[in-house]
């Protein structure tokens, strides 16, 4: 796991790559800061976080004649099985994923990108073909953006990084592809619910394949046998699955990390964490930050960090940040999540507002924005704390089964994310399994995390009300974009957020007027006319 950055182009060794990872330095640790390598056509690097084989594991690897260099951010979690079949071939220096992604380039080209499973951004440069190529995940779990003119091509795991170049238009590389010297040769991945007549499930059957894909994804991500391991739990059903399984898989310590008010009368997801915790016999280790420690790092750098203008992104990413900070601090270099159950499941109070006929097609949409949301979010938060986190709901084998399904595994009557809870009948207790969601705020114990209501938005009606004349400032700096962006510039958060994003230079991402849902309130409300 790291952050990468480079340039292909035949100058490419002028450009100052170490400054594009020296603005995303948080994605890896201080001893493994710019590992970079530069030839005729490419020049590129990493900051690392050593997860796998810390002593051998410095990147860019290299091959044996030393044409063909390769970076990776993410983990390959089918990388000791590919690892075998490519032993014949191929003399190993390293027990690292990344190295795994050479040797395999090496055997069959750009064909190790439909093998390889996991969550990754890949580079590499191949100097006896004065080929490029970058390569990304099935979702979009770990970033790559990517500018392009007509001699360079250049890219970075976050926006941050093409703040010291002189590029006009940076692109969010699409889930999925593979790109060769400019030219989509994979157009990447888009999910959908099936709608064609499916394969017959007896409830039964379902569950019985669910735990199995489950468990399975659970067990690529978990630490060697004996270390301990670190989970993120809300108490919901999703967190709480994960950590049930992640005790029972794994051969040492599990830890489990909860955000909370502890100034609050009550915390929701502190008393449910609680009882699952008592349930396995997992030890609850909680995080509480104050008001002001939130809302004072929300104004002072929680768009920089997520990247985006959203505020249910950026208020979501405070917490997370916390959060991620905790564990990381705790001596952890990657934690488990449920993060994307909600979007390959059905677990959205809003779905069950809409026909049913657009259920389906609705959560097809949220899992495939992701990239532009949660993903996005949860990335940015644990790496600004130098935290991999890792999602076992987005394992590629577990998605496909879940798109394959018919509706009703996902809602049937008023329940929701119906698989995932029945598959946990046996497991937790009822007041867990059937726990309805709440936003991370709001069950935290620090108020309502709606629009207009949160603790974040009251802090920047609080920061303008003592500043007037920032908020003409940012009146006068948003009347610029006030045609092409749908902000709410009556709303001092939304203008708060957008102004920071235009200042930091993040308005240079293609698609940035387009504004995920997230509103589902106003979506709800369209359905019904």
């Amino acid at each position: 796991m790291c952050g990468i950055a480079g340039v292909f182009g035949s100058d490419a060794e002028q450009y100052s790559v170490e400054n594009m990872l020296h603005n995303i330095s948080h994605r890896g640790e201080p001893n493994y800061q710019t590992e970079i390598n530069q030839a005729p056509g490419f020049k590129f690097g990493t900051n690392r976080l050593a997860i796998v084989d810390e002593d051998m594991g410095r990147q860019p690897f290299i091959s044996p004649d030393g044409m063909v260099n390769c970076i990776l951010n993410g983990e390959i979690y089918n990388h000791n099985e590919l690892r075998e079949s490519l032993r014949k071939k191929y003399n190993f220096k390293s027990n690292c994923d990344s190295e795994v992604v050479l040797a395999g380039y090496l055997q069959f080209g750009e064909k190790i990108f439909e093998l390889i499973q996991g969550m990754y951004a890949v580079a590499i440069y191949d100097s006896n073909r004065s080929s490029w190529y970058l390569a990304r995940d099935h979702l979009g779990i770990k970033p790559l953006y990517y500018a392009i003119d007509r001699e360079h091509c250049f890219f970075s795991s976050e926006l941050k990084s093409f703040d010291c170049l002189k590029v006009d238009l940076i692109k969010d590389f699409p889930c999925g592809a593979v790109m060769k010297n400019q030219v989509l040769t994979k157009l990447g991945t888009h999910y959908q619910f099936s709608n064609k007549k499916l394969e017959k499930w007896s409830d039964s059957d379902a569950i019985s394949a669910g735990i199995d894909k489950l468990k399975q994804a659970v067990s690529k991500m978990l630490p060697k046998k004996g270390e301990s391991a670190a989970c993120m739990l809300s108490g919901g059903v999703d967190s709480s699955s994960i950590l049930t399984l992640m005790r029972f898989l794994h051969d040492g310590p599990v830890i489990a990390y909860t955000f909370y008010n502890k100034e609050a009368s009550s915390s929701e997801d502190y008393d449910a964490a609680k009882i699952i915790c008592e349930h396995l016999n997992v030890p609850l280790r909680v995080v509480t930050p104050t008001h002001a420690q939130l809302t004072d790092f929300y104004k002072e750098k929680g768009v920089w960090m997520t990247e985006t203008y959203e505020p249910a992104l950026v208020r979501n990413a405070v917490s997370y940040y916390f959060l991620s900070q905790k564990i990381s601090n705790d001596g952890f270099k990657f934690a488990i999540s449920g993060e994307g159950a909600d979007e390959i499941l059905g677990g959205y109070d809003y779905f069950q507002l809409l026909p049913k006929n657009e259920i389906d097609m609705n959560i097809g949409k949220a899992l495939n924005q992701l990239n532009h949301t949660y993903l996005k979010m949860a990335d940015r938060a644990s790496m600004f704390a130098t935290l991999e986190v890792r999602v076992p709901y987005l394992d590629e084998d577990w998605v496909v089964f879940n798109t394959e399904l018919p509706r009703e595994f996902r809602i049937r009557k008023n329940e929701n994310k119906w698989l995932l809870r029945n598959m946990m009948s046996q497991m937790m207790p009822d007041i867990i399994r059937k726990r309805p969601k709440l936003g991370m705020n709001q069950g935290a114990g620090f108020g309502s995390n709606d629009p207009g209501k949160s603790i974040y938005f009251n802090a920047i009606l609080e920061h303008y009300k003592n500043s007037p004349n920032k908020m003409k400032e940012d009146l006068k700096l948003f009347a610029t974009y006030k045609e092409r962006y749908q902000i709410d510039e009556s709303n001092p958060e939304e203008l708060f957020n957008f102004c920071r994003y235009i200042s930091y230079g993040f308005i240079k991402l293609e698609g940035s007027t387009i504004r995920p849902q997230l509103n589902t309130s106003k979506l709800v409300k369209q359905n019904e006319k």
